[in-house]
């Protein structure tokens, strides 16, 4: 099987691998484990197929009650998926003052930025994923991999992609790289037009969710996210640690899962 940063399926809205990508200690990501995504709502029966040829036996979805009930995952039977919610987020209000209060880099994304950042430390989306972490940690068989996805796979999914490359020691402009390279993508769709995949991601979401999908993955949003993480949350294993509740072998066993050898 080829190894292939964007997966080429029928249907399939911003599929991607993780595998490949370096980390700071000169080893790789493994491939054919990880899959980031957009909705799987559009795949045909070839897709469905072509999913589960590809290995992938565990979705995570993690778009809102609605986003789902109006348009769910076509996957194939015996598919182990989990519905796991990062929205609605719970409004911490301390959350806020906190971020109010902080310089905030003058950018038109920065609206954007705050979600972000309230995702990484919010308690219902952390409960989401906590619970994505945990099914990562389970993925132990060689020939399976698993994909998560939100809508566009841009927010929600970038913000789970930034958490695993983060705790496996991806460097900061290789993350960065990845987390834009859904502009790429959602540019030129393989198989569907530009103006197809937008007005798919258009539908059956919040307004907030609607809007955020709009926008494009700004390199000054993975900024803040990124400096937020470092100077406030003591960076991404201190994070692992604290916020994702991941014990030291937690973290052990996820490296050897996900790194090759």
């Amino acid at each position: 099987m080829t190894n292939e940063r964007v997966l080429s399926i029928p249907n399939a809205i911003n599929l991607r691998e993780l595998g490949g990508y370096p980390t700071s200690s000169g080893r790789t990501l493994a491939w054919h484990k990880i899959l980031r995504s957009g909705t799987l709502s559009y795949l045909d029966a070839d897709g469905e197929q072509a999913l589960a040829d590809y290995g992938v036996n565990t979705v995570v979805d993690l778009r809102s009650d609605t986003e789902v009930a109006m348009s769910p995952d076509k996957l194939l039977p015996g598919t182990d998926y989990h519905h796991l919610s990062v929205y609605p987020l719970s409004g911490q209000p301390s959350f806020w003052d906190k971020i109010r209060r902080r310089p905030h880099p003058q950018h038109r994304n920065w609206d954007l930025a705050d979600a972000y950042l309230e995702m990484l430390v919010d308690h219902h989306a952390l409960a989401a994923y906590r619970q994505m972490f945990a099914l990562m940690l389970a993925n132990t068989a060689p020939d399976h991999a698993l994909v998560f996805h939100c809508a566009a796979g841009k927010d929600r999914t970038g913000i789970g992609a930034m958490m695993i490359e983060g705790i496996l020691g991806v460097p900061e402009r290789v993350m960065r790289a990845d987390y834009q390279l859904t502009n790429l993508v959602l540019a030129n769709p393989e198989g569907m037009s530009s103006a197809s995949v937008n007005e798919r991601l258009l539908h059956g979401g919040s307004a907030v969710v609607n809007e955020m999908n709009a926008e494009t993955a700004s390199g000054t949003t993975f900024d803040s996210v990124a400096q937020f993480v470092n100077d406030e949350l003591g960076g991404w294993q201190k994070y692992a640690r604290q916020e994702l509740r991941l014990s030291a072998h937690d973290i052990q066993d996820f490296v050897r899962l996900y790194l090759e050898k």
